[in-house]
């Protein structure tokens, strides 16, 4: 199997179908609500990175939503201590 680069596979994305863009925003829009409600307290919509912050945390779970963006979830091992080391050399 070949590794290809980031690059690669989004010089063959194609943008959001017009019929999809609408629904992907009133997702967006929705969870942008939701994450702005939960966070009232400590978020100043004034402050262009707490705008950005929640605009990227909305994008996300929308992409997911729309089947617009796929995860996948690997286990990543914990770094060995010496001991451990020595166990297994």
């Amino acid at each position: 199997m070949a590794l290809t680069t980031p690059s690669q596979p989004w010089a063959g994305h194609l943008p959001i179908d017009p019929q999809q863009r609408k629904p992907f925003l009133a997702s967006v829009e929705r969870h942008r609500a939701g994450i702005v409600a939960e966070r009232k307290d400590d978020l100043n919509l004034k402050n262009k990175n707490h705008q950005h912050q929640v605009q990227r945390q909305a994008v996300h779970p929308a992409l997911l939503e729309g089947g617009l963006l796929t995860t996948t979830r690997r286990s990543i091992a914990p770094p060995l201590n010496p001991k451990k080391r020595d166990e297994i050399s």
